[in-house]
């Protein structure tokens, strides 16, 4: 009687949290969006746009870094983990600060598609040093909702980093696609 019960009990909470869990997936797959520039774009090139962005950059499931013939597949993975845990609420999945949270906060989280960090040792328009990224990340920036990650391994921490390159140097490729694709269709309607 007792093992009858114990099986139905059993049974009972399995049955459950296949039921809770199920729940816990993600509806559909994760993708990147396209910038507004881009979506201003006609159907057509906008597919043009966003192909050679993926042929170049790979997709939110398998990215890849632009313009590195041996990826360090493990260690993008890794940041995308990280990033998917700790930044995409407020970064979302594109980098393009427009996370679930990001319209609760003031100022609102960095766009990385543009490259533009402004928290560096770098004069203003340069690129940022890997060490002002590391900054960031491990003391958070004082007066905004970035928080500190001191606790994160420093492999973790270069992982992140990497990750959120690929995103910034994915954004430029697709700004500079549609500035050439806007430009181009503009002067062919003339």
């Amino acid at each position: 009687m007792t093992s009858l019960r114990t099986v139905r009990i059993v049974g009972g909470l399995a049955l459950s949290s296949l039921f809770i869990l199920s729940g816990c997936q993600r509806e559909k797959p994760l993708q990147f969006t396209p910038s507004e520039d881009t979506q201003k774009l006609s159907a057509e090139l906008q597919q043009q746009v966003n192909g050679a962005v993926e042929e170049q950059c790979g997709t939110a499931m398998h990215p890849k870094m632009l313009g590195v013939e041996t990826q360090d597949v493990q260690k993008l993975k890794l940041g995308q983990s990280v990033y998917m845990r700790r930044c995409v609420q407020c970064h979302g999945v594109s980098g393009d600060g427009n996370g679930p949270v990001a319209g609760t906060m003031y100022p609102r989280p960095r766009d990385y598609r543009r490259g533009v960090f402004k928290f560096t040792s770098t004069p203003y328009g340069a690129k940022p040093r890997r060490e002002d990224l590391v900054r960031t990340v491990t003391v958070g920036v004082p007066g905004t909702s970035m928080p500190k990650f001191e606790l994160l391994p420093p492999k973790e921490i270069d992982a992140v980093i990497e990750y959120v390159l690929m995103l910034t140097h994915r954004g430029e490729l697709e700004y500079q696609l549609t500035a050439e694709t806007a430009a181009a269709e503009e002067f062919d309607s003339e």
